[in-house]
């Protein structure tokens, strides 16, 4: 049953605190609860109006968590120490807990009815991590710690097993390592998935697994679905252009949601089915740091956090319920569209060693009231649309500029020219002058990217010939006599030597560069030409030889016939 899903967009600040909403969860009460990683804990009701807001002294909240009671418990980095804070609806502290020391990436917390777990590190360049189980009333049940052999763990995610046991992974260089852990601290198997990075996990109605991540120096959102036993079910990667904490969430009913980045001030939500195909792409205005990971929420609808969009700090965030549709009801929403695709990871087993041991540390955490302004938001989307102006028609051997119109806020653009276009493509916004040299009906195209969406305009330049007029080519003229140059046209045209000359018919004597224009209705065509006369090139060129002579023998005789410019000899004797 699913009741009628709530849509709102609202700006959260405060006159105290700048904000960066990066933990989200849903309440008992149909509310949400905030965590910012400036240290704010914010809890809202089902229709996004502000209940309390407290502020922690020096702490930083990375995750969030709740009971069916309504108690609050999140994960926070309280200056170099990591803690397990409860505080309860009211928004009152009810204990802290020490649980080690900083974890970099930001360690998350699961509830289930066995009590709470989380993740961490005793010292910070310590090679094992932790994985802690505390009851309700902030006391520890076990801590299992958790080692490979000469190699360095980073603990950062854990789920709850359908209220049976516990999820958690670390991940290194190698890839990320994944446990189940029984609710008195055992492992029950554990498995190495190659390469990824994983930061979210989750929990088919089955028992089969969700993991999400990113390969090491990628942005993009890579998730999969497979067994116990290691097998897999799917696997994929979505297009993302930053990754920020939290990435993917898997719903009761097996739905994934993810959220991602798509550059130019655009947060991605999109929604994967069961089988790994993707059923809906959202954008929303958002800034680039501090998002949350994207919620299912009891409703049937969606929800997450984003940063305001356009501003210098984190000092707002944009909570967005949305229906399960992904859409807010007057608000705008765009459809955008990530690049999807099939990966491929491997699943295998691994050796490790684990002790359960003792654990002990202490921490004071203060709470401050939180002032807040929560206001409806919502900011239209300014859509990059595919047009330009230029020219219709041109002269084969012009240039003409396109330029650009309304899409400015394009992420990419793609020019095509045509065939003999210099350049033929372009990936720049302003490509600039471009040269038209094949005369014909040219179609000068024009895609913009948005979103990841791609859409196109185009118009026809009309390319038309020249009159080019033909003089031949360079030649050497060997008498002293005179020479015919005809640039004659069919049709209509003019001609104009350099000279001043206007008849297509000239006569030279003289050595030099010849250059004629013809002109019709529309367009110019130029040809050149140079003549030498050899006369004229090789002033001194007579050939003179010795006079007749008499040598004595076997005495050599050089005979020279070297004349300056000359490229040939022939003697009579047959020598060359």
């Amino acid at each position: 049953f699913v009741t009628s899903q709530a849509t709102y967009q609202k700006l959260i600040s405060s006159t105290a605190s700048g904000l960066g909403g990066v933990a989200l969860a849903e309440a008992p009460d149909g509310g949400f609860v905030v965590g910012g990683v400036s240290g704010q804990i914010i809890k809202l009701d089902a229709q996004g109006v502000v209940e309390w807001g407290r502020q922690l002294d020096s702490a930083a909240v990375f995750d969030v968590d709740l009971s069916p009671s309504g108690d609050i418990f999140l994960s926070i980095n309280n200056n170099d120490a990591q803690a397990l804070l409860s505080v309860d609806a009211g928004g009152q502290m009810n204990w802290t807990v020490y649980t080690g020391k900083p974890n970099f990436s930001n360690g998350q917390v699961a509830v289930s009815s066995a009590g709470i777990v989380t993740v961490s590190r005793r010292e910070v360049i310590e090679k094992p991590f932790n994985i802690q189980q505390w009851n309700f009333d902030g006391n520890l049940d076990w801590m299992l710690k958790i080692e490979l052999p000469d190699d360095t763990l980073t603990g950062i995610s854990v789920a709850d097993y359908l209220g049976g046991s516990w999820l958690a992974a670390a991940y290194n260089s190698t890839g990320t390592y994944l446990f189940r852990i029984s609710h008195d601290g055992n492992p029950f198997w554990y498995w190495h998935i190659a390469g990824l990075w994983v930061k979210d996990l989750g929990v088919y109605s089955n028992g089969q697994l969700f993991a999400a991540g990113s390969f090491p120096g990628s942005n993009d959102v890579v998730m999969l679905r497979f067994k116990h036993d290691g097998s897999i079910i799917w696997q994929k990667r979505l297009q993302s252009l930053i990754q920020n904490t939290g990435v993917a969430t898997l719903g009761t009913n097996g739905d994934v949601l993810v959220r991602t980045y798509m550059g130019n001030g655009l947060a991605g939500l999109i929604k994967i089915d069961e089988s790994g195909d993707m059923q809906w792409a959202r954008g929303y205005p958002s800034g680039n740091f501090g998002m949350s990971r994207p919620i299912f929420t009891s409703d049937g609808g969606v929800a997450m956090l984003v940063p305001k969009p356009n501003q210098t700090s984190l000092a707002e965030i944009v909570l967005i319920k949305a229906d399960a549709e992904g859409y807010v009801e007057g608000c705008e929403v765009l459809d955008i569209c990530p690049q999807y695709e099939d990966v491929q990871l491997d699943i295998s087993a691994f050796e490790f060693s684990s002790e359960l041991i003792p654990f002990f540390g202490n921490i004071a955490v203060e709470l401050f009231s939180l002032p807040l302004d929560i206001t409806p938001f919502c900011q239209p989307v300014q859509l990059p649309l595919p047009d330009f102006d230029i020219v219709d028609t041109v002269c084969a051997g012009s240039h003409a500029m396109p330029t650009p119109l309304m899409n400015d806020g394009a992420q990419a653009w793609e020019w095509e020219f045509g065939p003999g276009a210099v350049p033929p493509v372009s990936s720049e916004q302003f490509p600039g002058n471009v040269l038209f040299t094949q005369p014909g009906a040219h179609t000068v195209r024009q895609t913009v990217v948005f979103g990841g969406c791609r859409d196109s305009f185009e118009q026809v330049v009309n390319v038309l010939p020249a009159p080019i007029p033909d003089l031949g080519p360079d030649t050497l003229i060997c008498e002293d006599v005179m020479y015919q140059l005809d640039g004659s046209l069919p049709g209509d045209v003019s001609y104009l030597w350099e000279n001043g000359s206007s008849d297509p018919v000239r006569t030279v004597s003289q050595n030099g560069t010849y250059v004629l224009t013809a002109t019709d209705e529309l367009c110019s065509g130029v040809d050149s030409v140079k003549v030498r006369f050899f006369g004229q090139t090789w002033p001194d060129a007579a050939l003179q030889l010795p006079g007749d002579t008499l040598a004595c023998e076997e005495q050599a005789l050089l005979i020279d016939a070297a004349i300056p410019g000359a490229t040939a000899w022939q003697w009579s004797t047959g020598a060359d």
